[in-house]
Order: structure tokens, then sequence, then C-alpha cells
């Protein structure tokens, strides 16, 4: 390996690296502004406000000498950027609203597995053993931090129940 392939793929790592550690640190960040009483519409608005200027960016960069979109792409791009980015984001935040962060997480990490479904069923493309186990210990994690959920929450309810007996308990 050469010392600038070397140092090509020690750069990749270290941005996979930042991005993977951003993204996980981004339910956490959200937790604790609904903490502080920030909705989700307004932490959507400063996201989107926040990306704007690196997406126009991006856009302006990749169509630097090619034909200008037409108004049915424009269209599809605006579609497919609420849908896919706004809407996506605006059910995420939601969402966190609901359940832990970690929950959360195990549920974005969980969408290569409802790729392969979908391949499957739309496709007919075949789910290999290797893809299997992949989703096997998925969603082995996924019933992990639900039990753990669950056994968090019959605790809270068995705690609470012992401290209602003991306010009720006059000492004999």
């Amino acid at each position: 390996m050469s010392a600038v392939h070397g140092r090509a793929l020690w750069r990749g790592l270290a941005l996979a690296t930042i991005g993977s550690v951003a993204f996980s640190a981004k339910a956490i960040i959200i937790k604790l502004a609904y903490r502080h009483g920030v909705d989700a519409v307004t932490l959507i608005m400063y996201r989107m406000l926040f990306a704007l200027p690196i997406f126009a960016l991006m856009a302006w960069w990749a169509s630097r000498g090619k034909p200008a979109l037409s108004a049915r792409d424009w269209w599809s791009v605006v579609g497919l950027g609420f849908s896919g980015y706004y809407l996506a984001s605006f059910l995420d935040f939601a969402g966190l609203s609901y359940i832990s962060a970690s929950l959360e997480r195990l549920i974005l990490y969980l969408n290569p597995t409802l790729v392969l479904l979908l391949g499957l069923v739309l496709y007919k493309r075949r789910i290999h053993r290797l893809q299997m186990l992949g989703m096997a210990v998925s969603y082995l994690g996924v019933l992990v931090v639900f039990g753990r959920g669950a056994v968090a929450v019959a605790a809270q309810r068995h705690a609470m129940h012992g401290d209602a007996g003991a306010l009720g308990d006059d000492g004999h």
C-alpha cells in the first residue's frame, strides 16, 4: 500500500468515525433540547437552517458544467427533499419525545434490513446467509434494548407500588 493510499484510507476512516459519532449524538442532543422545552418543529428549523448552506454548496459543486434542471426535475427534487429529509427528520424528532435515544438509534440502524426485505418482496432478490445472520444479530440487539426498557418500566411500576405501600403503612 502506498503512503498516499494509506493516508487517504486513514482520513476516510477518521471521517466515517466522526460522522457515526455525530449521527449517534443527534438523538442525545435532541433529548436534551426537549428537557429545556424546545419542540420538534423548532429543532428541525434550526437543523434546516444549518444544513441549507452546505446543501446549496453541494448542489452548486455537483452542477458545475452540467445542464440546468428542468421544471419537472426541480419538482422531483423538492418532493424528494420534503419527504426524504424534512418529513423523515420531523418524524424522527417527534418520535424522540416518546422513545429513548438508544431505541431510536437502533430503529434507524435497522434500515438496511428493511431494504433487504423490500428487495425480496419488490424485486425477488434472494437474501443470502450472511445477510440473514446480520438481520438476526440486528434484531437480537433490538430485543436486548426493548427487554432492558421493559425491565426498567416493570421495576419503576414495582417501585411506585412499593412507595404507595410505604405511604399507606401506619407502622404496624
